[in-house]
């Protein structure tokens, strides 16, 4: 299967994405960069958000006024994302700053807590605005954090420049956190239940890396 999409639909996907690239500014890619991408790449083809990734990379490393752009390492950042982890993945980046939050059960006695969900953004469909929940989002985010393409932080957050606006009163309206609150214990009356769900406001930063890796792997950057 590999060999027949390099053979007939290869040069055509490639070629696609530098047709409006000069004959001036094209170039062999270097093999450190397309070696390990096409093999990457043949390994991806029913993973469409991947396969996307690869091409666009190969487009960069063609073109010289690009070329410095495409780090060697881009190839193994794609190489551990999942499918639609990396279509998340470019969303965050695309944006650049959000505001996170840290659902947590704190304790009444002492105030300690435990984490329960370390990592909560306020994703919504696009058209519908309805909230799109991903299991698998803290760690996502712990992944892109090790690769070096985000940086989150619950030591700092956001304020907006809007008098009275809350950028975090989308927290308990996530389905997630109700799902959490739900749980809550019921105290006797004049008592204070044992424990309850809050959350600490954060911050997702898009790294400078994270940046460039976008620009480089993705269409619409």
């Amino acid at each position: 299967v590999s060999q027949d999409y390099f053979r007939n639909e290869f040069p055509g996907e490639l070629a696609s994405r530098l047709e409006d690239v000069s004959d001036d500014d094209l170039q062999t890619p270097k093999p450190v960069i397309v070696a390990p991408a096409m093999e990457a790449l043949g390994y991806s083809l029913d993973e469409p958000a991947l396969k996307e990734m690869y091409l666009n990379l190969l487009a960069g490393a063609s073109t010289k006024s690009r070329s410095d752009q495409v780090h060697p390492s881009f190839v193994d950042v794609i190489r551990q994302l999942a499918s639609t982890e990396a279509v998340l993945l470019e969303t965050v980046l695309r944006l650049g700053t959000w505001s996170l939050a840290q659902v947590r059960r704190i304790y009444t006695s002492d105030s300690s807590y435990e984490i329960l969900l370390p990592y909560l953004l306020p994703l919504v469909h696009k058209e519908t605005k309805v909230p799109l929940v991903f299991n698998g989002l803290s760690g996502w985010i712990e992944n892109w954090e090790r690769l070096g393409l985000v940086q989150p932080s619950v030591a700092e957050h956001r304020v907006s420049r809007t008098p009275g606006r809350d950028l975090y009163d989308w927290v308990e309206t996530r389905p997630e956190y109700m799902s959490l609150k739900a749980t809550e214990p019921v105290a006797p009356e004049g008592e204070q239940p044992e424990w309850r769900i809050g959350f600490e406001k954060g911050i997702l930063r898009a790294t400078d890396r994270g940046a460039a890796f976008l620009r480089i792997v993705s269409s619409r950057a």
